[in-house]
């Protein structure tokens, strides 16, 4: 598959905007339900479905076995290709499923949470369904078939969260949050075998899957080792401060997750597809790396700092006073939005080179500074686990920087021409907007807060990025207004 230099960018605004459409609805359908019922259960509770959640999604990651992104940047998949991952993927699937339901009741003995083995056991079936949509979605991500994955994530999602509040009503609290994962994720599988009607062979490679696993099991090494940097944080922090430090952590980490699916992965989720086609040009390879990094930036930086600015209100506005605790953790993650627009596109530009041995040795250094910054900083409590993960996170920055230089060519230089007006707008704009939240009455109603004090941050950061990049702000309302221009029928074969 090749595409000429406008075509592809056409190509990656429209997936881009309708990545960002589906994120919007999937996004805005799971945060609602989980403040309806995030208000209605205590710290503890949340602390335990949490520790649950981050267990399921490592172990689908490592069922999942890269396959998909293995499938995705192959150059020429055959039926046989795409049937000996079905069935390699569908081994993996099923022997993970049966290692997690083993290991639920030590779990809840370790962490002394009773209720973790029967969540832990209700969400197994998750397994099953992530690996049967594994072929069926690279099949369609190949042809750039975005507009048929947004219409299936929204879709899904809005399945998922109808269950999810009938039970919510009708008193099922935390049970909520499972029912909605499992028929969402049923949806997905049900949908992507209907737009993608492919009936898998009774053929087998051994060559092949060795192959594919041998590259994919290092994209999910690195995968799940960029996961676990996040994860061993609540782990340690279960085991050290209990449940209730645990769901105010994750409380702060939900927010910042929601801003980071509706400016970060929608580009992200394209930057595999875009990176490989451009491979054999390196100039258009660096110009695409570059472009990407600048729009993610300008979109993303604000939106970070401007969350972190106003956290005390958001937190009480969503989730109810009793919250309020998480609105300190969430201003020091803000932060961290400045490394993470550094090393965004990192994954898929090294897996675009093939260097995914370097990725996993990058995400398993992460996550050893993790593990060793969090156990240090857990018996001074939550507060200074959220700083040392930010301090964690800069550290890391010029080790990205010397990979992308070394492998990719793409110069630091380069990548902090992208970066510093970004960050210079959303310093002054975080800075303005603490002063006005330090003058405002501390009688003012939240919602009332955030009306005065969001239109202030929008403009301010809009300002000064037209002040100090205006080209680039030009280029980036270009992109924007093209991101449904170009939308490719999927033709998958």
């Amino acid at each position: 598959m090749t595409a000429s230099g406008p075509s592809l960018k056409r190509r990656v605004a429209s997936a881009a905007g309708w990545n960002l459409l589906a994120t919007l609805c999937e996004r805005l359908i799971s945060f609602a339900v989980f403040v309806l019922v995030v208000r209605h259960i205590a710290p503890t509770a949340i602390g335990v479905v949490t520790l649950a959640t981050v267990f399921i999604d490592m172990s689908v990651l490592i069922s999942d076995g890269g396959l998909a992104d293995t499938l995705i940047r192959h150059e020429s998949p055959t039926d046989r290709t795409y049937s000996t991952a079905f069935w390699a993927n569908l081994a993996l699937g099923l022997g993970m499923a049966a290692v997690v339901i083993a290991l639920a009741h030590p779990l809840a003995l370790f962490y002394e949470m009773p209720d973790l083995e029967t969540i832990v056991d209700a969400m197994s079936p998750l397994f099953l369904l992530s690996t049967l949509g594994i072929v069926p979605f690279a099949r369609v991500s190949r042809e750039f078939g975005f507009r048929t994955l947004a219409y299936r994530s929204m879709t899904s999602t809005f399945a998922g969260g109808f269950a999810a509040v009938i039970l919510a009503f009708a008193g099922f609290g935390i049970w909520a949050l499972v029912a909605q994962r499992l028929v969402a994720m049923l949806a997905s599988t049900i949908m992507l075998w209907s737009v993608a009607p492919w009936i898998p062979r009774w053929q087998f490679s051994r060559a092949e899957c060795r192959d594919l696993l041998w590259f994919g099991m290092k994209v999910t090494g690195s995968t799940i080792c960029h996961q676990l940097t996040g994860t061993v944080v609540i782990m340690v922090l279960g085991a050290f401060c209990g449940s209730a430090a645990v769901g105010f952590y994750r409380l702060a980490q939900r927010l910042y997750d929601v801003v980071t699916q509706f400016t970060i992965m929608p580009l992200l989720r394209v930057a595999l597809r875009a990176f490989s086609i451009t491979l054999d040009d390196r100039e258009r390879f660096t110009a695409t790396y570059l472009h990407m990094t600048g729009a993610i930036s300008m979109i993303g930086m604000g939106a970070f700092f401007g969350l972190g600015a106003l956290a005390a209100p958001t937190v009480t506005l969503v989730f109810g006073p009793q919250w309020l605790p998480a609105a300190k953790l969430l201003t020091i993650m803000s932060i961290s939005a400045v490394p993470m627009c550094c090393v965004v596109f990192l994954w898929p530009a090294l897996t675009a080179c093939g260097r995914p041995g370097q990725l996993q040795l990058f995400s398993m250094i992460e996550v050893a500074a993790s593990a060793g910054v969090t156990a240090l900083a857990a018996p001074w409590g939550v507060v200074a686990v959220a700083v040392a993960q930010v301090l964690r996170a800069f550290a890391m920055v010029p080790y990205a920087f010397w990979l992308l230089a070394r492998l990719a060519g793409i110069k630091p230089a380069a990548m902090l021409g992208k970066l510093w007006a970004p960050v210079t707008a959303a310093s002054i704009m975080a800075f303005a907007l603490f002063l006005l939240v330090g003058q405002q009455s501390a009688a003012m109603h939240s919602l009332t807060q955030l009306a005065i004090d969001v239109p202030v941050g929008i403009g301010l950061f809009g300002l000064a990025l037209v002040i100090l990049v205006p080209d680039e702000v030009a280029a980036v309302r270009r992109a924007l207004r093209s991101r449904f221009g170009a939308r490719p029928t999927p033709s998958v074969s």
